[in-house]
C-alpha cells in the first residue's frame, strides 16, 4: 500500500519589491527631515552669532566713546549745537590729545594724539550713519549725542548673516563745563571775610583763606600783593609753612615794595582742602590799608582777591 507523504509549504521570508521601495522612501523622508532640522539648527546658531557679534561690538564702541567724553575736559568738534561725523575731544593726557573718533572705509576709528588711527570694529562689520551732536548749552556741562549703525557683511545674501542695528547713546563731561579750561585758578576760592591786621605792632595781615574745590591738587607758584602805604613786605607763611622771606626764602631777596611779584616756595593745596595764611608780615603798621592779592598757580593761571580792607 502506497503512503502519501505531505510536504510542508516553504516559508520564504524576504522583501517584496514594493516593500523595499516603501522602506527606502521612509528612510529617505527621515534623513531629509533630520537634514532639514540640522540645517535649521546650524542656521539659527550662525544667526545668533551674527546678532551677538554686531551687538557686542556696537556696545563696546559706544561705551568707549561715552567713557572718552566723560573723561575729557572739552569738546573741540563739533561746535556747540552742531552735528558732524567726527568727534574731537580735548583730553587731560597730553599724549592722547586730541582724541578723535571718526569713520573710514566702513570702520569706526579712534586716533589718540599723534598716533595712527585704530579700527574699533572688525572686518566682518560695516559701520554707517556715524553722527555726533554737540548738545552743550552755555554754563552747562558739555554733552554729546552719539548715533551709528553696524551691519554684518553678507556678500552671498544668506539670511543667517543678515543683521543690522542702530546704536544710540549720550554722555556729559564730568571734568567741567563746555569751553571751561579747568585751569587751577578756576578751582581756587579765596575768602577774605576773616582778614585782619594783628601781630606785634599790627605789622601782619592774617586770616586769608584759600580753598581747592577741584578734584586734583593745585599749587601756588607766585604771589603779587598790593597795599596803600609805603611799607615793605618781609615774610609770608601759610599753615605754618614759610613760603617767602626777604632773606633767601623764595625770590627776589630783600624786603619788597607793593606790587612786587614774589616767587614763593611752591605750596600745594590738596583737593578739597581749605588752608589759611598765618601772615603776610610787613616792616611797619598796616592798619587802615587796602589790599589786593593775586595768586599765580602752577599752570600759570591767576586768581585775584580784588580790593579789600581788613
Amino acid at each position: 500500500m502506497l503512503q502519501v507523504t505531505k510536504q510542508k509549504p516553504k516559508n520564504n521570508k524576504g522583501f517584496t519589491l514594493i516593500e523595499l521601495f516603501l522602506y527606502i522612501s521612509i528612510a529617505g523622508v527621515i534623513l531629509l527631515v533630520i537634514s532639514i532640522f540640522l540645517a535649521t539648527l546650524l542656521q539659527a546658531r550662525i544667526k545668533n552669532q551674527t546678532i551677538s557679534e554686531v551687538e557686542q561690538q556696537g556696545a563696546q564702541v559706544m561705551q568707549l566713546i561715552i567713557q572718552a567724553v566723560r573723561n575729557a575736559k572739552g569738546i573741540d568738534s563739533p561746535s556747540q549745537g552742531a552735528s558732524a561725523s567726527l568727534l574731537s575731544l580735548d583730553v587731560f593726557n597730553s599724549s592722547n590729545d586730541p582724541t578723535i573718533f571718526d569713520f573710514s572705509s566702513g570702520a569706526i576709528r579712534i586716533t589718540e594724539g599723534i598716533g595712527g588711527a585704530v579700527d574699533l570694529t572688525n572686518s566682518r562689520l560695516s559701520g554707517s550713519g556715524l553722527s555726533f551732536q554737540n548738545l552743550s548749552k552755555t554754563d552747562t556741562p558739555g554733552a554729546v549725542k552719539i548715533i551709528f549703525t553696524l551691519t554684518h557683511l553678507n556678500p552671498e545674501g544668506r539670511n543667517e548673516y543678515s543683521f543690522s542695528k542702530t546704536f544710540y547713546g549720550s554722555a556729559s563731561l564730568r571734568g567741567g563745563m563746555q569751553g571751561f579750561s579747568l585751569l587751577q585758578a578756576d578751582k581756587l576760592v579765596i575768602d577774605t571775610s576773616g582778614a585782619n591786621i594783628g601781630g606785634g605792632g599790627n605789622k601782619e595781615l592774617r586770616g586769608i583763606m584759600v580753598e581747592n574745590t577741584g578734584s586734583g591738587d593745585i599749587a601756588i607758584d607766585k604771589i603779587t600783593l598790593t597795599w596803600t602805604n609805603g611799607k615793605l613786605i618781609e615774610e609770608i607763611k601759610i599753615e605754618g609753612a614759610r613760603i617767602w622771606k626777604h632773606n633767601n626764602e623764595g625770590s627776589p631777596d630783600g624786603k619788597q615794595p607793593t606790587g612786587t611779584e614774589l616767587d614763593v616756595v611752591d605750596y600745594t593745596i590738596l583737593s578739597g582742602n581749605t588752608d589759611t595764611f598765618d601772615k603776610f608780615k610787613f616792616n611797619g603798621n598796616m592798619t587802615g590799608n587796602t589790599f589786593d592779592i593775586t595768586f599765580t598757580l602752577g599752570d600759570g593761571s591767576t586768581k585775584s582777591t580784588g580790593s579789600f580792607s581788613p
